[in-house]
């Protein structure tokens, strides 16, 4: 990969850089939760031959692991299709949260980021990218999401070819699944730091408790859709209840707030050309000679 961003500027190698060492303290639960991932596909009634296509083709650990089941009783390709799409339907919050920041991208480059969206790159990305309108570049942004999609693509997907070629080997006592689930865990606390994701964080634990004699694992269907419905709302709720309270500030307290940042900017300025003023002569033709 190194090769082919050698002729990228030195801004989108660095921003390229700072996303795949952000992704590194998440090494080895993404290390554990594709291994179980694996294993589970392995020791399912897919041959190594559908394990590692599917792990390829669907790229999504919790919609394989729904559907492993489904494909065991037999049941249509349609049921399981259904399946794995309700249970993925987080990644379309995703993509929708992510369509700001990368909307001016062509069609191509958009369907690419949106394939390798899954939660550890979402999460780490909107922790540094708050909103869409800070100073940071599309393509500097677009750079950074590369980092941590290429490098936990890699990973998930040696790992999981791993666990699928290995899992006669490895003993079911070891853990790798609570592992990666802890991980993953400590990667989602940053989204329950707004009300929204706190809501919807809530409602799907509740539900997928209460649901969970369902069969087929249609708790955790029930759990994402009362959690994407959850989240939507109260974000809705939250957006409506900003503009509002802005639209109700009186005209003069704005332009009290407009005076005091310019009052403050003019006093900042007139530092620097005072401070810039003060300098003794023959420091400045040293300072000019030396550039």
């Amino acid at each position: 990969m190194r090769r082919l961003i050698r002729h990228w500027p030195a801004s989108l190698c660095a921003q390229y850089d700072q996303g795949w060492r952000d992704l590194l303290p998440s090494f080895f639960g993404l290390v554990a939760w594709a291994s179980v991932t694996g294993m589970a596909m392995a020791k399912s009634t897919l041959s190594i031959g559908q394990a590692l296509s599917m792990s390829l083709l669907v790229y999504a650990g919790s919609a394989q692991l729904a559907a492993l089941p489904l494909i065991s009783l037999g049941v249509s390709i349609w049921t399981v299709m259904l399946t794995a799409a309700i249970v993925n339907l987080r990644f379309v919050v995703f993509s929708a949260a992510l369509q700001p920041y990368f909307k001016s991208l062509p069609w191509w480059r958009r369907l690419m980021l949106g394939y390798l969206a899954v939660d550890v790159t979402f999460i780490l990305f909107s922790t540094r990218f708050s909103s869409p309108a800070d100073n940071t570049s599309v393509r500097e942004k677009e750079a950074y999401f590369y980092g941590l999609a290429i490098l936990n693509a890699l990973i998930w997907q040696g790992a999981t070819m791993t666990g699928i070629l290995l899992a006669q080997y490895i003993p079911d006592n070891w853990g790798l699944g609570l592992a990666g689930t802890l991980v993953l865990l400590v990667l989602l606390l940053p989204l329950v730091a707004t009300r929204a994701g706190l809501l919807a964080a809530l409602t799907a634990a509740t539900v997928a408790v209460l649901t969970y004699t369902l069969p087929y694992k249609l708790n955790l269907i029930l759990a994402v859709l009362s959690a994407v419905i959850v989240g939507f709302v109260t974000e809705s709720i939250d957006a409506r209840k900003t503009i509002s309270k802005t639209a109700s500030i009186p005209p003069s307290e704005k332009r009290n707030a407009d005076e005091v940042k310019f009052a403050t900017e003019s006093i900042d300025t007139r530092n620097t050309t005072s401070t810039t003023e003060s300098v003794h002569p023959t420091e400045k033709r040293s300072s000019d000679e030396y550039s």
